[in-house]
C-alpha cells in the first residue's frame, strides 16, 4: 500500500510538480480509496466467519492475515506530509503498520515512536531533498530514528535494481554508523528486527540453538 504519488519517472518533469493543495487533496483521495478498500475487506471477513458457506473470494481471503491484525501493514511512504497521513489514518482505523521507505521519517522520529511504528528505511544514500539541508542529513536519519525509539531495518527497497543492490545492504548499515549509529543497532536492523516484523523470530535472524541455520559463514 503507498502513499507516494509522484513516479520517479516524472520527478524532474516539472509539469508533474503539484501545489501543495492540490498533492493535499491528491492524499485524502488515495486514503479514502485506502480505506474502502479495507472497509469491504473487513465486511467480506466479518460475513464469511459468521457463515462458513458464504462464497470464499480468494482476492479478499488473501487480505484476512491484516484484517484480522495477525500481520502489519506495510505503508509505503516518504515524504512528510505523507507519513503523517498514514501514522493518523493507522490510528484512526487500528491498524498495526510499518512504514515502508521513509526519506523524512527523521522529521517524526518522536510521532513514529509513540505510535510504536517501524522503519524499513531505503535512504541512506539519498541525496537531501531540501536545498538547505546538511549534505549528512540521510546518513543520519537511522540515529535520529533510533535515538527516539523507532525500531530501524535497512534495505534497498523493492524498485527495479533493488534485488542487483542487496550487496550494498552492509554499506548502507555501516554508512549510519559512520554517522553516529550505535554499531550494533545495524546488525539487528538486518537480521532480528525484519525477522520480528513477520512474526519469524523464532526461526530466523539470530543465531541460536533450535533457529534455522540461515547465515553462511
Amino acid at each position: 500500500m503507498s502513499l507516494n504519488h509522484t513516479p520517479n519517472a516524472l520527478s524532474h518533469n516539472f509539469s508533474s510538480w503539484k501545489a501543495l493543495k492540490e498533492r493535499a487533496n491528491e492524499r485524502k483521495t488515495r486514503i479514502a480509496q485506502i480505506t474502502e478498500f479495507f472497509e469491504s475487506a473487513k465486511a467480506y471477513v466479518r460475513r464469511k466467519d459468521a457463515d462458513r458457506s458464504t462464497l470464499a473470494v480468494p482476492n479478499w481471503e488473501s487480505t484476512r492475515a491484516w484484517v484480522k491484525g495477525d500481520m502489519p501493514l506495510f505503508i509505503h511512504a516518504n515524504e512528510k506530509r505523507q507519513i503523517k497521513s498514514a501514522v493518523e489514518w493507522s490510528k484512526k482505523e487500528k491498524y498495526s503498520v510499518v512504514l515502508v521507505g521513509g526519506r523524512d521519517a527523521w522529521m517524526l522520529a518522536d510521532l513514529l515512536a509513540r505510535n510504536e511504528i517501524p522503519v524499513i528505511y531505503e535512504h541512506t544514500f539519498t541525496l537531501p531533498q531540501q536545498d538547505a539541508a546538511p549534505y549528512d542529513v540521510q546518513f543520519k536519519a537511522p540515529k535520529v530514528l533510533v535515538d527516539a525509539g523507532v525500531q530501524v531495518i535497512f534495505s534497498e527497497g523493492s524498485k527495479r535494481f533493488a534485488a542487483s543492490a542487496v550487496r550494498n545492504l552492509s554499506n548502507s548499515a555501516a554508512q549510519a554508523v559512520g554517522f553516529g549509529l550505535d554499531k550494533n543497532m545495524p546488525i539487528k536492523g538486518l537480521t532480528i528486527h525484519p525477522a520480528q516484523l513477520l512474526g519469524l523470530e523464532k526461526v530466523l535472524g539470530s543465531i541460536e540453538t533450535g533457529k534455522e541455520a540461515s547465515l553462511i559463514v
